[in-house]
């Protein structure tokens, strides 16, 4: 899908994007990183499982709600 296609390519490149991670309570984690690893499983269509490992490239904001 698309949107794999965009992080594998973030991955490849090396490049640092802004990344926002929210959590099941509302917290959230903002930052500039840059993506190391990107890890896909499961076939298109079905359900799929992400993995991936962001380094971080400055500040990180941390907003509990």
């Amino acid at each position: 899908n698309a949107q794999a296609t965009t992080l594998i390519n973030r991955c490849l490149t090396g490049s640092i994007d802004a990344y926002g991670i929210v959590f099941d309570n509302s917290d959230r984690i903002d930052a500039l990183c840059q993506l190391t690893s990107f890890e896909a499983e499961g076939s298109e269509g079905d359900a799929q499982t992400y993995s991936l490992t962001l380094e971080s490239s400055g500040t990180i904001t941390v907003t509990a709600v």
